[in-house]
């Protein structure tokens, strides 16, 4: 009888003792879908690659495995809200359901799209999830660029991140103009 629990229970004990995969997660809290690229350095080359399509309250795994570097980078955009998470990093994408460019230089020249992305800073873990909301916020006491007077209404763009690794800098609150998404960091606790 004993050894007939033991079997039983070992491979349960088992199951708790595997780690978990490390991942880079994009999370859709708006009410829509939306399809989002990435982008990212190998010691190699620039990679950029999409589309996946993330329906409202879940996630999809844009990178598995352990994360490697410090910056990711994304692109979101929802034709239903008609709203594009956009930045200041360019990187190369096309129409195609599946794409994945090298490089991220002469885009035009080579027939892609030149897209601007948003910087994911993921500092040193190894597993982290993006969540982007359109949630609007409060505009906040310190701005990094001069002030703008804006209704209690505006949206702003967030980055809130929680992590297990030591706490970083207060998060930098950007004013954008009103009617824009907002996107917030999480990082999910071993």
């Amino acid at each position: 009888m004993r050894f007939r629990f033991l079997a039983l229970a070992l491979p349960v004990l088992i199951s708790l003792a595997t780690p978990a995969f490390a991942k880079l997660e994009i999370c859709n809290r708006t009410p829509s879908p939306f399809s989002v690229a990435i982008a990212f350095e190998t010691d190699a080359d620039i990679i950029s690659q999409g589309w996946w399509t993330v329906d409202p309250d879940k996630c999809a795994t844009v990178i598995e495995g352990d994360l490697t570097r410090q910056y990711y980078y994304h692109y979101v955009k929802s034709t239903a809200l008609n709203v594009e998470w956009a930045g200041t990093f360019n990187f190369c994408t096309n129409q195609d359901p599946q794409f994945r460019i090298s490089g991220a230089g002469t885009c035009e020249e080579r027939k892609f799209t030149l897209t601007g992305f948003r910087q994911i800073d993921v500092g040193t873990n190894k597993d982290f999830a993006l969540d982007i909301s359109m949630a609007p916020v409060a505009p906040a006491a310190a701005v990094t660029t001069a002030p703008a007077v804006a209704p209690a209404t505006t949206t702003v763009i967030t980055t809130t991140t929680t992590t297990t690794a030591p706490a970083p800098e207060a998060p930098v609150v950007e004013a954008v103009p009103e009617a824009a998404p907002a996107v917030e960091s999480t990082v999910p606790t071993p």
